[in-house]
């Protein structure tokens, strides 16, 4: 563009997902699409399997340094043992030499606990409890309470003394003792362990140097002793961990970073940059939170009220009243938490507004779905207080803010220490001085320390959004004053305010506040210190990775004026996953209860579950109406409802188009002629006076009381609010304005981060764009009622296509009303203007608002889509817009990689000298063909190594399967059915031996059943019985040159599936294309994150050369290229579009996987993702390697 030519004033959307980002710019003028496309790039590995990946690691390395600090010891005490050493090496082969002489140390140790053994079985049964040392103390786990409730038994010392012994007697009953823990659910100590080894060595010492042997348990106990402080994470000063606490600096030297590894996970606060985000249930954050509940409260009958300064006094002091005056000693009750809910503040309201009292009710509170804070640590530290005779008379709101203080400090330990011992010296230690304020004598300060530290509801885990620090600014201005953060933030009259300044000051003479640097581009370096899911900063940092390309292939052509975004949804939290499960048990039982009225109402069973989604939603509701169609009055049909999808309607009773509502509590179930009638309006604007009067007594009937409904929620209040939805006045400006800040304002954290790093940019750059926040549910609206071809997750356009409405509804939105989405929904209305309700500013006429969803979506289908059924009106997204999209993706240069599949095999070699696989396989998933075919029981080895275990399996299975085949023939018969059948006739049986309560043996046999971690086939034999959980059979046939054998398993394993990070493209002496992976066969992983894969020389030449001979690549040949995971590929002369770009997604057996850049290709038989292999030479004879910007 030359330079005297005009910029286009564009808006941009931003569709971000978890695996991908829309993008597009639009034309502000006529919101044209001038560009779009979809960035692609695979999901973030789960945060869970990371850590168990690394867990594992760590174990790992942390066992190979014991052992090589084990071997030094015996080095340097080789004389007290007796023996010759040459070298480090030869205490491996004392090892070897022990294990051959010993096929199970359980016997050995159970020997050395009474009597003398030699110096070298004394050395191998001491490695052996080097590699097991126990848990070394009580952890406080706050997680435990949702987790399965299982027992777990602390080793009993009484019964068995040392865990070897208890060890010993297991495996003379089972044959085994791996695993016991689980089985048993039992945990052996630390402590145990080491009792056991200090009685072993009393055993021992008559045969050694007395003082050389206590120098030696000295050094070992040292050894054995040695854990890390986990508050400090891996890693340390001398060996650098990306885990840890200590980091590079700019000088490339390794500095503590951090105090504590909790430090890393808590985030920097949103207002000053220099302080860690406050624990999130701290009882200061919680007072914060619930005091900004107070001051945001609304009520749409009275939107003028709010809670007064002696309001918020009277509540709090009520609440701590009930706390404070609870008598210990006259009544076994416990102490409740008092409740603070919409019903208890309704009182406050209606003696501010008594002329309307009766006309207030609790859910016209606006935003009730939103629970008020509870002040559950704050709870918890008062209960504790007063159960141990604390003295809290003087306790009141106007010291609650300091006495909340110093249980911060505290609950600061709780959160950077997880063991008792440590937080037990450290709250004694710092806190005694405050304890003594409130106690009167020590006994009574000990009690109440050791119920802190121990207390697992105290919930430690997450973090606020901001920092005590601003925390402590705001406590009195909130409590004061009816407003909110914002004000605090820019008034100049509030401590805050004032703070930031003097704290922007300090930064900047630190030189440590660079927000306020012009950059030409968007800095995503603000990500490594962000506390949010992986999947949501890979999302963010892909975002400004296209944000900036626009910047640069655009600058000179388009000035960008405003922004929409939809942020890519977390995952699910705790609480969220809880109330996910909640309501699918709920499902559960409605449509299992819908079955059966169904069957009562019409005599005929049905298949709930072949239902479609829509027709199940038709029943519940036609349930929970009781079959009614309510504004008519009218019962409905209920096999037409099943059977006649043109017969009724799902209707939205407050429209989808003004309240983008689309919850089970906003639809009901009607005639299809009475949702046609109805249209766009709501009940009361619909129905005449007589009928709404119908409705009114309808819903007092059907749905005020809900006990005998089981078809409502009664916890969520699902028929209270259905009622008020049907019974809604008219759609006031209030309503509508309230609607749109609900689907623009999104809270989460990172979300907020992102956009005020966007708002920064364009502030210091001098880029006066806005950014508007639009959630998913709108976008999906408009969507629909734009007119545009439905969303195919299949194909990748609908990003680019939702990134289009992004924007469109951000240039159509005015900026002047954006406040109302960043903002709690505290205005006022007047003559068709809005005011802040607080400064009374002026911030934009109603109609100016804009957010009108017919009105955009109008936008949307006159720039976006075009007819193809002129008859019926039809129409779907432009074909010239879908031609324009461009697609990207992620190039995947990730080296820090698992070198192999995880599972390890052993290998035998069989009869015909081929080397086999060996699996071990359940005996209750096993085909039982291989069991009794005679042929097929060749491939077990326990067949030829125990002939006589075997043949009682065998002839287990032979009578079983007899049996359950006489009783039905026409079932497949597995093995699972053999061994349940089996195992309830032997507990029956043996009833005596096997049982707990031989009355309940059938419970206890589905118990064990049940328990995967238990079952097992057991056998009765002379001694009392085996138990066999798994069998090893001849598998597949491998070729050594595909496997990395085990060595220090003297290659008798190995680990198949070698995983690659790049792929080596040559030319064979057939002069035809052909590849090497880069893996553990080539290549020495490290640290190095700057590889030249091109260069030869970084490569293990000797099997580089074993490779390039194998794979018939003369020596010479050079690297013509190198391919990675996502490279694309296109064939210019593809007819068919879709089809034209291609990215590389695997790579296995000579061939190459690639999938398309558009689409996910579907088997159109079994619905199955395809899977499109080639090699490397077909691919390169149609396919080109081509690099793309991020745009595509």
């Amino acid at each position: 563009m030359k330079n005297n030519e005009k910029k286009i004033d564009v808006s941009l959307g931003f569709d971000l997902g978890i695996g991908s980002v829309g993008w597009a710019i639009i034309n502000n003028y006529n919101n044209e699409v001038l560009e779009l496309g979809s960035r692609l790039f695979n999901e973030p590995q789960l945060a869970l399997d990371r850590r168990e990946k690394r867990s594992i690691r760590r174990s790992l390395r942390r066992k190979a340094y014991k052992n090589l600090q084990f071997k030094k010891l015996v080095w340097k005490y080789k004389e007290l043992f007796g023996i010759n050493l040459s070298s480090l090496e030869e205490v491996d082969e004392i090892y070897l030499k022990m294990s051959k002489l010993h096929s199970n140390i359980l016997h050995l140790k159970e020997k050395a606990l009474k009597e003398k053994i030699t110096s070298e079985e004394m050395i191998w049964i001491l490695h052996d409890y080097l590699q097991n040392r126990g848990f070394f103390y009580e952890v406080i786990d706050e997680e435990s309470e949702n987790k399965k409730n299982i027992e777990v038994t602390i080793f009993d010392t009484k019964k068995y003394k040392y865990p070897t012994l208890f060890q010993k007697e297991f495996y003379d009953k089972h044959g085994w003792y791996n695993g016991i823990e689980s089985f048993e659910n039992v945990k052996f100590s630390h402590k145990h362990w080491k009792e056991e080894i200090s009685y072993l060595f009393l055993i021992q010492e008559p045969q050694y140097s007395k003082d050389k042997l206590e120098n030696f348990k000295k050094d070992f106990f040292k050894l054995y002793d040695f854990i890390r402080n986990y508050e400090f994470g891996p890693g340390s000063i001398n060996s650098y961990s990306p885990y840890g606490i200590y980091e590079y600096d700019s000088n490339n030297k390794l500095i503590q970073k951090y105090n504590y590894i909790w430090e890393k996970t808590m985030g920097k606060c949103s207002i000053f940059s220099d302080e860690y985000c406050a624990p999130k249930k701290s009882p200061s954050a919680e007072l914060y939170d619930l005091l900004s509940n107070f001051n945001n409260l609304r009520h749409s009958k009275a939107n003028d009220w709010y809670l007064t300064v002696e309001d918020k006094k009277d509540i709090i002091n009520k609440w701590l009243e009930k706390i404070v005056s609870f008598d210990n000693d006259s009544s076994n009750k416990k102490i409740k938490m008092p409740i603070l809910n919409y019903k208890s503040i309704l009182k406050y309201l209606k003696d501010a507004k008594p002329e309307i009292a009766d006309l207030l009710k609790e859910e016209d509170f606006k935003n009730n779905d939103l629970e008020i804070t509870k002040l559950e640590s704050l709870f918890q530290f008062l209960l504790i207080f007063k159960k141990n005779n604390a003295n809290l008379k003087n306790l009141n709101v106007n010291n609650i803010f300091n006495f909340a203080k110093k249980l911060d400090l505290i609950f600061d330990d709780l959160v950077k220490f997880k063991d008792i011992d440590k937080r037990y010296l450290k709250v004694n230690k710092k806190f005694i001085d405050f304890f003594k304020e409130y106690f009167s004598n020590q006994e009574d300060i000990q009690t109440t320390i050791l119920e802190i530290i121990k207390n697992s509801k105290f919930k430690t885990i997450k973090n606020h959004s901001i920092s005590l620090k601003a925390i402590y600014l705001v406590l009195d201005d909130l409590l004061n004053t009816n407003k909110n953060l914002s004000n605090f933030k820019f008034d100049k009259s509030f401590k805050l305010y004032n703070a930031i300044l003097e704290n922007e000051k300090l930064l900047q003479e630190k030189g440590l506040l660079n927000s306020k640097i012009k950059s030409k581009y968007l800095d995503s370096s603000f990500l490594k210190d962000l506390v949010a899911a992986p999947a949501v900063k890979t999302s963010i940092a892909e975002t400004i990775k296209v944000f900036n390309q626009i910047i640069k292939e655009y600058k000179n052509k388009y000035n960008i004026s405003k922004i929409g975004i939809e942020m890519p949804r977390d995952n699910n939290s705790d609480e969220e996953k809880l109330k996910i499960t909640t309501q699918n048990k709920l499902n559960k039982k409605r449509f299992e209860l819908i079955s059966k009225r169904i069957f009562e109402y019409l005599g005929k069973q049905y298949d709930i579950n072949e239902f479609n989604l829509k027709t199940k939603q038709k029943l519940l509701l036609y349930f929970q109406q009781d079959g009614y169609d309510p504004y008519i009055n009218q019962k409905l049909d209920l096999f037409k409802v099943i059977n006649d999808s043109s017969y009724s309607e799902i209707d939205h009773i407050i429209p989808y188009s003004i309240s983008y509502n689309d919850a089970i509590t906003n639809k009901i179930l009607v005639l299809k002629s009475t949702n046609q009638n109805k249209g766009n309006r709501i009940p009361r604007e619909y129905l005449t006076e007589k009928q709404f009067e119908k409705l009114i007594d309808f819903c007092n009937q059907k749905f005020t009381s809900t006990k005998d409904n089981p078809f409502f929620d009664a916890k969520s209040k699902e028929a209270e609010n259905k009622k008020r939805n049907l019974l809604h006045e008219l759609i006031t400006e209030d309503d509508e304005i309230e609607f749109a800040a609900r689907n623009l304002n999104d809270t989460r954290y990172a979300n907020k981060m992102f956009l005020e790093k966007l708002n920064n940019y364009s502030e210091i750059n001098d880029k006066p764009f806005n950014v508007v926040t639009i959630r998913g549910k709108f976008t999906s609206l408009m969507r629909k009622l734009g007119g545009l071809s439905p969303k195919d997750r299949n194909h990748f356009s609908h990003h680019a296509i939702d990134a289009s409405i992004l924007a469109i509804v951000a240039n159509n939105y005015n900026p002047r009303a954006q406040k109302l989405a960043f903002k709690d929904p505290k205005y006022l209305v007047k003559n068709h203007k809005i005011f802040d309700f607080e400064t009374g500013e002026y911030i934009c006429e109603f109609k100016d608002l804009n957010l009108n969803a017919i009105k955009i979506s109008n936008i949307i289908k006159n720039s976006m889509t075009e007819v193809f059924d002129e008859k019926k009106n039809l129409t779907k997204t432009k074909s010239d817009i879908i031609d324009k999209i461009r697609y990207s993706r992620k190039l995947i240069k990730d080296y820090n990689i698992e070198l192999f599949n995880d599972t390890i095999y052993s290998l035998r070699e069989d009869s015909n000298g081929d080397y086999r696989k060996i699996e071990r396989i359940s005996v209750f998933d096993i085909s039982p063909k291989i069991i009794l075919d005679e042929e097929q029981k060749e491939l077990v080895l326990m067949n030829k190594s125990h002939p006589q275990e075997f043949a009682k399996i065998n002839k287990i299975f032979f009578e079983y399967n007899e049996i359950l085949f006489k009783e039905n023939n026409s079932k497949k018969i597995t093995s699972k059915d053999i061994l349940n059948r089996y195992t309830f006739d032997l507990f029956k049986n043996f009833k005596e031996e096997l049982c707990k309560d031989p009355n309940k043996y059938e419970e206890e046999a589905k118990a064990f059943l049940n328990n995967e971690e238990k079952r097992a086939l057991i056998i009765k034999n002379e001694n009392g019985f085996s138990y066999v959980k798994k069998i090893k059979i001849f598998g597949d046939k491998i070729d050594i040159n595909n496997v990395s054998f085990i060595k220090n398993q003297d290659n008798k394993s190995f680990k198949q599936s070698f995983n690659w990070v790049a792929l080596l493209l040559y030319k064979d002496d057939k002069n035809k294309y052909t590849y090497l992976p880069v893996n553990a066969k080539i290549y020495h992983f490290n640290n190095n994150k700057q590889i030249n894969f091109k260069d030869e020389s970084i490569y293990l030449q000797k099997e580089l050369k074993k490779q390039k001979k194998l794979n018939k690549i003369p020596l010479d040949n050079k690297i013509i290229d190198v391919f990675y995971k996502g490279t694309m590929l296109i064939d210019c002369s593809e007819i068919i579009k879709d089809k034209q770009l291609i990215y590389i997604s695997g790579a296995t057996n000579g061939r190459i996987e690639y999938k398309y850049c558009s689409h996910l290709e579907k088997d159109h038989d079994s619905n199955k993702i395809k899977r499109n292999l080639k090699t490397v030479n077909s691919l390169l004879t149609t396919y080109e390697k081509i690099d793309k910007s991020v745009l595509g």
